[in-house]
């Protein structure tokens, strides 16, 4: 298992667009290929472990007797082997949640194991975590999409959301990471259990994800 992770907050909205940045080449006449839609899913994400972020920022009116500082958490960051874009430039992790919106009550008994889900750590006493999840819960988003799963993709079968998070490469560890920031509410430490798919918003229609892939729980 790995360390907490001390970093500054993601961006909100990650800044920019859901591409990945890569260099484009250009062939011998100086003339650009196309972007072409992938045909074929991503393969699953090798989810290595996953650790707490978090962040302390001292207040400007600190002195030598008074200082008070700030914890920033609610993050976490996704540590996944490699090698990644899988299916070209672009390719995102992506956070599986039932519906925008959708309780947790609501989750069919089989989508259970395959959507993202938290709750109150019992440790604490403290306040109950949002009973739902929402786009709006993971403010270091890019891009946000329903699908169907490829698990339930038969006709009837309810869509999910995809909201998709850029993947970053550390040189120190040789391996991608990806910073999730979550608002479950105003609990303390809520456990947390990501369901997450390589996703790939520049694909056909029903080739835009991989299989669902379930963390451990952190917090």
């Amino acid at each position: 298992a790995g360390a907490a992770s001390a970093l500054p907050r993601p961006t909100q909205g990650g800044g920019g667009a859901a591409a990945t940045p890569a260099a484009r080449k250009k062939c011998a006449h100086n003339r650009h290929f196309g972007k072409r839609n992938a045909s074929a899913p991503p393969r699953d994400p090798r989810v290595l472990y996953v650790v707490p972020t978090f962040q302390w920022e001292a207040a400007s009116n600190n002195s030598a007797k008074n200082r008070s500082v700030t914890r920033y958490g609610n993050g976490l960051r996704v540590w996944l082997d490699r090698p990644w874009f899988s299916s070209g430039d672009g390719e995102l992790l992506g956070v599986v949640i039932f519906k925008d919106g959708g309780r947790f009550t609501d989750i069919p008994k089989e989508y259970q194991p395959l959507v993202t889900q938290w709750g109150v750590d019992p440790f604490w006493d403290t306040s109950l975590p949002k009973n739902q999840t929402k786009i709006s819960d993971f403010p270091a988003r890019v891009i946000s999409e329903d699908v169907h799963l490829q698990e339930k993709s038969g006709q009837g079968d309810p869509s999910v959301e995809i909201v998709g998070h850029r993947v970053h490469w550390d040189e120190t560890r040789g391996l991608w990471y990806c910073d999730i920031e979550i608002e479950p509410g105003a609990t303390y430490t809520p456990f947390v259990r990501l369901a997450l798919v390589r996703y790939q918003p520049n694909a056909l229609p029903n080739v835009k994800i991989s299989k669902v892939v379930l963390a451990d729980f952190a917090k």
